[in-house]
């Protein structure tokens, strides 16, 4: 009996988390958000005729074609709105000319909230987008009626989709239980809007009255009350900004890969956990890949945190997880040079892949695993004239200037320059 998949009749996945639509804080650029570039992949999923896209990719030993097929499901992996810091009209203004053109994308699609739309939770469930619906879940997909996590399998492989923020040592350490505040204070910001200075004034005043004439009764209320009215809307102002001082999983790997570990100790040992998985997840803003669960697996030295989240694995049983880690949809600007923008992840029966976005030429492209892993252990490698990487990356369609960078920082594709990108 043959025990091949057959390609037409398994799943054909695409993924993609991090757009932050709403986030209208002013870059370099333009605003973070890049709702053009995400409608724009998601035009080109939804006219994807049915005989696929022919993309070039890199096998590690020589290029070859690969169809990208159509989607039957498009997950998107949290964060997509940015529930957190957003005004209500840059959210509804950036969801609504999204969501158009995402409900044309004749799939299944499913969202996994994040930590900056975990609000949501309130209203998980599936809703009518399109031709097909919209689902609502929780932290994992998929996941059973008991909330089991029960990998995807497609082909011989199974995946968790994941949005990431439950590696994340400051939403799970020093702000514990109480991060998931952090949306409903944005929601007080917004609707009192900029009303909100009146009453920062009022307790300004109120403040000098009581040190100016300390004789006077106190009105407490309005000492401690008033500030209930303004905080909110100064979080709304700062908190983006003092949210990256604080740190968390953005462009720190070793605190991402530290995190996964206690995640994994928590699901492993799940019914519905095969021995092979991968984790497909976001969060981190930046571009990974890692096989773990023993030497066998690698035909390099493994750098220490990975050794030691290697060995980790290892002692907690015979289960062999792969991260794909896809990177986020904003524009880099002041965040961080290096930072990537517009990745995907693609799995159908023949594998997994990442594909990044050219938004000049509105058209995918491939990321081999083995580029992202010379990433990490030699990033100068990359762009030196004998390594050849550079030249395959131009055959795999790659922007010339993100070829030319792509050994500058770490983690992540460079933005193509002002200069080469069609500007939205």
């Amino acid at each position: 009996m043959n025990s091949t998949p057959d390609p037409t009749r398994e799943p054909v996945v695409y993924a993609i988390g991090d757009t932050h639509l709403g986030l209208r804080e002013w870059g370099p650029d333009g605003h973070r958000e890049q709702p053009l570039v995400v409608a724009d992949f998601f035009r080109w999923l939804s006219a994807l005729p049915e005989e696929g896209y022919p993309l070039t990719i890199w096998n590690g030993q020589s290029l070859s074609t690969r169809v990208l097929r159509r989607p039957d499901r498009l997950i998107l992996l949290g964060d997509i709105l940015e529930l957190w810091e957003a005004e209500n009209q840059a959210i509804l203004f950036s969801a609504a000319t999204v969501s158009t053109v995402l409900a044309r994308v004749p799939c299944e699609k499913i969202y996994v909230l994040g930590n900056h739309d975990n609000i949501l939770q309130a209203v998980t469930g599936v809703y009518p987008l399109g031709v097909e619906n919209l689902e609502v879940v929780g932290d994992a997909y998929p996941a059973g009626d008991n909330g089991e996590i029960r990998p995807l399998r497609i082909g011989d492989r199974n995946y968790i989709f994941i949005h990431g923020h439950q590696f994340d040592p400051i939403l799970h350490g020093r702000v514990g239980k109480f991060w998931p505040l952090l949306a409903p204070v944005r929601q007080a910001g917004a609707a009192l809007g900029n009303y909100a200075w009146v009453f920062f004034a009022l307790w300004v005043a109120a403040v000098l009255a009581h040190l100016s004439y300390p004789s006077l009764p106190v009105d407490w209320f309005m000492l401690l009350g008033l500030p209930l009215f303004w905080l909110p809307r100064l979080y709304m102002r700062l908190g983006w900004r003092s949210w990256r001082l604080i740190g968390g999983l953005r462009y720190n790997r070793d605190l991402a890969l530290k995190g996964f570990v206690k995640w994994w100790a928590k699901v492993c040992d799940g019914k519905g956990i095969p021995k092979d998985v991968g984790i497909v997840f976001g969060h981190t803003h930046y571009l990974d890949w890692l096989e773990l669960g023993g030497d066998k697996r690698y035909d390099r030295v493994m750098r220490p945190a990975e050794a030691r989240l290697n060995e980790s694995v290892v002692r907690l049983g015979d289960k062999r997880p792969t991260l794909y880690n896809v990177s986020s949809w904003l524009a880099g600007g002041r965040e961080r040079t290096g930072v990537v923008v517009a990745s995907a992840f693609y799995a159908d029966a023949l594998g997994p892949l990442f594909i990044g976005w050219d938004w000049r030429e509105r058209r995918p492209f491939h990321i081999p695993f083995d580029f992202v892993e010379k990433r990490w252990d030699d990033p100068l490698g990359f762009v030196k004239e004998d390594s050849g990487l550079g030249g395959i990356a131009l055959q795999l369609g790659w922007p010339l200037e993100m070829t030319r960078k792509w050994g500058q920082s770490r983690g992540g594709l460079l933005r193509v320059r002002k200069s080469r990108t069609r500007k939205p």
